[in-house]
């Protein structure tokens, strides 16, 4: 029983998990240190997936990430679209490959 439950998990994260703990709590991190960490982890899926993946995908990620994720898509031979989505987030739209 308990390796079906093991197997479900495994299955359900693939692709996601905590690459290294993050240490943004203490009192000398501002906002703004939380939100370029974010933006550079996020940007780091972006390019995985970039790479990684042939096929056409959409995704949501932070205004900061719209240039370098168009960018990076083209100097990978992607074709790459923005658009605003809600205040904090737009929509990434890459062609496949």
């Amino acid at each position: 029983m308990a390796d079906e439950h093991d197997e479900q998990e495994e299955t359900e994260g693939a692709g996601w998990r905590l690459s290294m703990p993050f240490w943004l709590e203490a009192e000398c991190y501002s906002p703004r240190d939380h939100e370029m960490f974010v933006a550079g982890f996020e940007f780091a899926g972006i390019v995985r997936r970039l790479e990684t993946d042939d096929d056409a995908f959409e995704m949501t990620i932070h205004p900061e990430n719209e240039s370098r994720s168009r960018m990076a898509a083209g100097r990978l031979g992607r074709r790459a679209t923005t658009e605003p989505l809600a205040e904090g987030w737009s929509t990434l739209r890459v062609e496949a490959r």
